[in-house]
């Protein structure tokens, strides 16, 4: 597995803040995996520019061989920051899935398929830093969670903070647009679906935790690049 402080090279990281260095390092994980990332703005560690009609701007969009994503960065320094980002994330989400508000890369239409709250730990399967037990792996599942896992509506192994986070992402989403057909969430890791997670995030895979209120099966499960876990 490649390590990732060998991407973005020529990149002078003392000019990039601590939350930027989060983010770049997000960026080349998901690009790692056959992905391509937009920012909002011009970055070098990024694949290009999107940009979108509306005065909400989340910082980045997430390419893959058949969905994309909107996504809403936060930092997991503090747990404020990703509280205060429901709110950013469902505005988002609303301006896509009531307003469709066109995303352009390149001056072309760009559908979105979810949008998710990620933060710097999204590569460890959860959004909470862990310190104090804020954040830990849920022991037990229910028989109800374990069917829905086997059937790829949810990861195998959550977390107790980012699972009561994203279901309450859903609530308040399918409250306002429950016809919606763009799904809302979260990003996490692939390390969710291993029962002892190796040391290193890098190995496992992006994925995605979204509900899409207007579908009949809603729920969702799924590796970027799109595949369904085994």
């Amino acid at each position: 597995m490649t390590d990732l402080s060998d991407f973005g090279e020529g990149i002078d990281r003392s000019d990039l803040s601590k939350r930027e260095k989060q983010k770049r390092k997000l960026c080349t994980w998901i690009q790692q995996y056959e992905n391509k990332t937009c920012t909002s703005n011009d970055k070098p560690y990024s694949n290009g520019v999107f940009s979108i009609e509306s005065s909400y701007r989340p910082e980045l969009l997430v390419k893959s061989q058949q969905n994309n994503y909107l996504i809403n960065f936060v930092s997991s320094e503090d747990s404020s920051n990703i509280l205060d980002g429901l709110v950013d994330t469902i505005n988002y989400w609303e301006e896509i899935a009531a307003k469709e508000r066109k995303i352009k890369v390149r001056n072309r239409n760009i559908s979105i398929d979810a949008v998710l709250i990620a933060s710097d730990l999204s590569l460890q399967g959860h959004l909470f830093h862990k310190d104090g037990n804020n954040d830990p792996r849920l022991s037990q599942r229910s028989e109800g969670a374990k069917i829905a896992a086997e059937q790829n509506q949810i990861p195998e192994f959550e977390h107790t903070a980012t699972e009561k986070f994203v279901r309450s992402l859903w609530r308040v989403a399918e409250e306002r647009v429950p016809e919606s057909t763009v799904g809302i969430g979260a990003m996490l890791s692939s390390a969710n679906d291993t029962e002892d997670p190796a040391s290193e995030p890098e190995e496992y895979a992006p994925a995605a935790l979204y509900k899409t209120p207007g579908q009949q099966y809603a729920q969702h499960w799924e590796y970027i690049p799109f595949y369904l876990s085994d």
